[in-house]
């Protein structure tokens, strides 16, 4: 089910000192060839800043259409300027004060671009789409912060408190508008398939791990809608989400998304068609000390169990079908036989 919708309540003002750029691996990161790790290059034009988010800029709205495309790629751009959301200190009032309001821009900034492309067709060219996959990128992929470690128990035991992500204000917003994107039937698949790939699926998987369950629970949306978007990531996306498993359970022991995985699996095999091709279920490694932890892993076993119950009793119709065809096979031959001798019997 898709989460909440968009809040439009102003967030408060948080401090911050830089704007986090690409090239400082503060998020996706791009690297020397300026590349994400999508397939999408961003080597584009001058790099922007919270100076250019204060600036007066037109609404998409009031935009004549000749000029509409080239100024929605110019809001994307816009959205792809990052900000420290960590609390500084040292800066001054005026500082903080010209943060906050490049923030709240970025934000209403956000909220017109979902808007746009949810009332408008036909706006999805190849460099829109290049733009759209490039701001996402730069939003969403980043370096998670270390697990806490957690010490001691008992009801003073911090272990259950959920933690929040702080740019949650923009990143929210962001996941809203690639889940309105990524299920728009007005993109086409063939041009998107160069920006939606392996190396941008995996660099989703690995936000499964944030410790934000808001951000898991778009994840897990945005993720099955690309599996059943994309036919020939399919196979590609189940090995992926394999591979995390077993990093869950022979490495780190402690994984955040994998209640959401299990979930995102047990949708899987309810879509599975017979007659089964050769499908491994990657729960069916799990340790049971790992699995008592997840509940969602008994509604995937109780589905994979009826997926090949219905493959067994297929296979035992068939089996039945063809002892009878043989079994009928075997008396019309023996009728022939038994005429065949009748009549050699009547000539003697």
């Amino acid at each position: 089910m898709a989460p909440a919708a968009v809040s439009a309540a102003t967030p408060a003002a948080a401090a911050a000192t830089s704007v986090r750029r690409p090239s400082e691996g503060t998020t996706g990161g791009g690297g020397e060839d300026g590349e994400l790790g999508t397939g999408v290059n961003t080597n584009h034009g001058p790099a922007l800043s919270r100076a250019d988010l204060l600036k007066p800029l037109q609404s998409l709205n009031d935009a004549t259409p000749a000029n509409k495309t080239a100024l929605f790629i110019q809001k994307l751009r816009l959205c792809s300027v990052l900000f420290d959301w960590n609390e500084t200190t040292g800066a001054s009032a005026e500082q903080v004060q010209r943060d906050a309001r490049a923030k709240e821009v970025k934000r209403q900034q956000l909220l017109e671009l979902v808007e746009y492309i949810g009332k408008n067709k036909n706006i999805y060219t190849e460099q829109v789409l290049q733009e759209i996959v490039h701001m996402v990128s730069y939003n969403l992929f980043r370096a998670l912060p270390p697990k806490a470690e957690v010490t001691g128990g008992g009801e003073g035991s911090d272990e259950d408190d959920p933690v929040f992500e702080p740019s949650w204000p923009h990143l929210q917003i962001v996941y809203e508008f690639f889940l309105r994107f990524i299920v728009s039937s007005d993109v086409d698949l063939r041009t998107l398939k160069k920006y939606i790939n392996g190396s941008f699926v995996l660099r989703v998987l690995e936000l499964f791990d944030s410790e934000d369950h808001r951000e898991r629970d778009y994840l897990k949306t945005i993720l099955h809608r690309i599996y059943a978007k994309f036919m020939s990531l399919r196979a590609f996306i189940r090995k992926a989400i394999n591979n995390v498993f077993y990093v869950f359970i022979y490495d780190t022991e402690k994984h955040n998304g994998i209640a959401e995985l299990l979930e995102i699996l047990g949708s899987i095999i309810n879509g599975f068609a017979l007659p089964l091709k050769q499908v491994r279920f990657p729960f069916s490694h799990f340790p049971l000390r790992a699995a008592l932890n997840f509940w969602q892993l008994v509604p995937c076993l109780f589905r994979s169990i009826a997926v090949l119950h219905l493959l067994l009793l297929s296979g035992i119709l068939l089996t039945c079908v063809c002892v009878i065809c043989c079994l009928l096979l075997f008396v019309l031959l023996f009728c022939v036989f038994c005429r065949s001798t009748k009549r050699s019997f009547a000539r003697c």
